[in-house]
């Protein structure tokens, strides 16, 4: 609330710190050749950056003079979806930049307003959902009308203190977008490490030294396991070759037509996007009801089946059922596997998993360009090398403690990804309670800035505000600021 600020500040409508404040225009012609860079919804990132990775280009003809961006504005997204709907960006390029329809440029008045003081102002009030209730909505958008977007109370400290607080801000939250890039590596090193593990664990090198103390040592050299070539010479003694197709009592996929049977409770039915994740998740399960003479009873799941998505762009998604399901079947899009063996169910998953052992083969057989799917003889024919029943459960001891370990790493990521994405914000807002710098007596305080500008700006060339502000409400005008 305004009743505490800090001393010299003032609040301010939008419109009483711009000079100018107008919307771009629309071009049906995206990729005019020689035309002008045009600034739309995407090239305004949700970190308050200029986003360039696509810039279209308009005829020359459509970029009035009026229209283009000049260093120092403010541009806001005033349509998207509701969420995006108040971004916002400081424009700071050279060269000629137009901008959409669906951008507002607000041209601050330079001796009030520091543009970046202003985007970062703008920016936490978005952040904070100050300009969802002021939006209209239609059927696929939100629109923040011009009047609403003016009528926005901002915070206005003094000039000198606004760029010092600017200058402190671009230091500290270069650090914390520095230390995100870090944090983002995390992830892919995660995947690697996993995916590593998984072909060690397939090739025989991740239990060396287990079978050096058991007396079982011999050759773990790794091949291309694409195909047919793996031979057992390749692999540590006791493996041996063979295919899913030996292994398994029955290889099998949902019917179609079940969506017929669809129900709000009843048998869950296990579909592409439950495995997504190559684990089964039934956090949102579909249901059916489904009659006992129906064809598709076939297919019902059992502990320690293998589940492989054979159609879609998760195509050779896999999990392994291993906790008990009283009733649950698979779709059309989910191949069931189940092997004579269910002891070696765990090893031969983890096969499945393997980037350089089934998952390679599974995707080298994936057939279509749209849509890539496998069909069941592709499932029977994966090969791989199984070790002794003894080696494979060490090996799946050791997976799942070396997974177990990446999970706990990954936990830690995320807990120091949440607080990092917060702490910009926490920064902010500080910067906003004028607890970020420290301030000078002797600036000039931003009322009485306000007051002179709007009094006494009268040469229709200069900077001048959009309206003469009544200041001897400014401060008392509802400021809510997270």
């Amino acid at each position: 609330m305004t009743s505490s600020l800090p001393l010299g500040w003032t609040v301010a409508l939008i419109d009483e710190v711009s000079y100018d404040v107008r919307s771009g225009f629309a071009s049906g012609n995206k990729n005019a050749y020689g035309g002008v860079s045009h600034l739309r919804m995407n090239n305004i990132g949700v970190r308050g950056e200029l986003v360039l990775d696509t810039v279209r280009a308009v005829p020359p003809n459509l970029a009035k003079p009026n229209y283009f961006l000049e260093p120092g504005d403010v541009i806001v997204c005033t349509t998207n979806s509701t969420k995006l709907v108040g971004k916002c960006a400081f424009f700071d390029l050279v060269g000629r930049y137009a901008f959409s329809n669906h951008l507002t440029r607000l041209r601050p008045l330079s001796r009030l307003v520091d543009g970046k003081f202003l985007r970062w102002n703008l920016w936490v009030l978005w952040r904070s959902g100050a300009f969802e209730e002021k939006c209209k909505h239609w059927v696929n958008q939100s629109t923040l009308p011009k009047e609403e977007l003016l009528n926005t109370p901002v915070l206005v400290p003094p000039l000198p203190e606004q760029r010092r607080i600017v200058a402190k801000l671009e230091k500290l939250l270069d650090k914390v977008d520095s230390c995100q890039k870090r944090l983002a590596k995390i992830p892919v090193l995660l995947k690697r490490f996993r995916q590593a593990v998984l072909t060690a664990a397939c090739s025989g090198r991740l239990t060396e030294d287990w079978r050096e103390e058991n007396g079982a040592a011999g050759s773990s050299t790794v091949r291309d396991a694409s195909g047919s070539l793996l031979d057992e010479s390749d692999f540590p003694n006791g493996w041996h070759i063979t295919n899913l197709g030996a292994l398994a009592k029955l290889v099998t996929s949902g019917s179609r037509g079940w969506a017929k049977y669809y129900a709000e409770s009843g048998a869950i039915f296990i579909r592409a996007q439950n495995i997504n994740s190559d684990i089964l998740d039934l956090e949102e399960p579909a249901y059916v009801q489904l009659p006992q003479s129906c064809e598709g009873v076939r297919t019902k799941v059992q502990l320690q089946d293998i589940l492989v998505t054979i159609t879609g762009a998760n195509v050779t998604k896999s999990a392994l059922v291993q906790t008990h399901i009283e009733d649950a079947y698979v779709s059309q899009h989910v191949a069931l596997l189940r092997l004579k063996d269910v002891r070696v169910s765990e090893f031969v998953f983890l096969s499945l998993l393997s980037p350089m052992h089934g998952r390679r083969q599974l995707r080298s057989l994936a057939y279509g360009q749209g849509k890539p799917g496998l069909n069941l003889d592709n499932i029977r024919s994966v090969v791989l090398a199984l070790p002794p029943l003894v080696e494979q459960n060490e090996i799946v001891r050791r997976v799942k403690q070396l997974f177990a370990l990446a999970d706990q790493i990954e936990a830690r990521y995320e807990k120091a990804k949440e607080y990092v994405d917060n702490l910009k914000q926490s920064i902010l807002a500080k910067a906003f309670r004028g607890e970020l710098v420290p301030q000078d007596p002797n600036d000039e305080p931003a009322t009485a800035l306000l007051e002179r500008i709007s009094g006494n700006s009268r040469d229709p060339a200069s900077e001048s505000p959009r309206r003469r502000a009544n200041n001897s409400g400014s401060s008392q005008k509802q400021l809510h600021f997270p």
